[in-house]
């Protein structure tokens, strides 16, 4: 891999809200899940 698609894989993370698994950008922490239904999680 070059530096460039090392530092963008370095930009998110796995989390998992309920049992669902998310990659998001680090810019985002702390999620909680509010609602779910049939077209998925929010």
């Amino acid at each position: 891999m070059s530096s460039s698609s090392n530092a963008r894989l370095t930009q998110f993370y796995t989390v998992e809200v309920g049992d669902t698994k998310f990659t998001i950008l680090k810019r985002y922490q702390n999620l909680k899940p509010i609602g779910s239904g049939a077209q998925g999680i929010v």
